[in-house]
């Protein structure tokens, strides 16, 4: 399964972070930090955000599972299942963009290219079903993920997502609603009397995102 060749590609990046510190040397040349923005002590700062993008890139095999385990419960599968592909892919068949960034920072690019997709194809999945596929706010982590890896990277790689989703609209209006209509009615319930609560992901992180998103330009 993909997601389990995700894990191993995150388990040698970590040994190579171990030996290397790659990633936390690019955190420690950040300009001016981010720790002001975050809440962070700027003596631990550096720590903090090593464990949030070693978090951020791990959850996304976890995405990749939950998402499609309700896809293919809903019958919805066809329509969400190709994004799935695109995000393995990202991780398995990096783009020549990101080919020159090796261990954890090229995970993190990569797992920023699959984190705003799921973020794009949450958003429309929700204003055109009237449910998350994701009950969780990524838009934090997603902004402070944009700032570590850095502009104008960082936009060539929204772009990318902005491209794989540009039809995704178009395709809902097609798609047979039994199946979509069948997966609000079996999960919404089941949101809604809280037995399941994802929050935002920059929080379940520990990080507290204190002013506003546009003063991350600065960084």
């Amino acid at each position: 399964m993909s997601a389990d060749a995700i894990r191993e590609l995150i388990a040698n990046a970590l040994q190579q972070e171990h030996q290397h510190q790659h990633l936390a040397a690019h955190l420690n040349s950040l300009k001016n930090g981010l720790h002001p923005l975050l809440g962070l002590d700027r003596p631990t700062a550096n720590t903090k955000l090593l464990e949030f993008s070693i978090q951020y890139i791990n959850y996304v095999p976890e995405f990749i599972e939950v998402v499609d385990d309700s896809v293919r419960k809903s019958g919805v599968n066809e329509l969400i299942s190709p994004f799935l592909s695109i995000v393995s892919e990202y991780f398995l068949s990096p783009s020549p963009a990101i080919n020159g960034h090796a261990g954890l920072i090229g995970l993190l690019d990569e797992a920023y290219l699959g984190h705003r997709l799921f973020e794009e194809v949450n958003d429309i999945f929700w204003s055109r079903g009237g449910f998350p596929l994701i009950p969780l706010d990524t838009s934090q982590a997603n902004v402070i993920a944009h700032a570590i890896v850095g502009e104008p990277f960082a936009n060539e790689l929204d772009s990318l997502v902005e491209h794989a989703v540009s039809g995704l609209g178009r395709r809902f209006e097609a798609l047979e609603q039994g199946g979509l209509g069948r997966f609000i009615k079996e999960h919404a319930q089941h949101w809604k009397q809280g037995e399941q609560q994802w929050p935002c992901l920059a929080g379940e992180m520990g990080l507290d995102f204190k002013l506003r998103q546009h003063y991350l330009k600065a960084i």
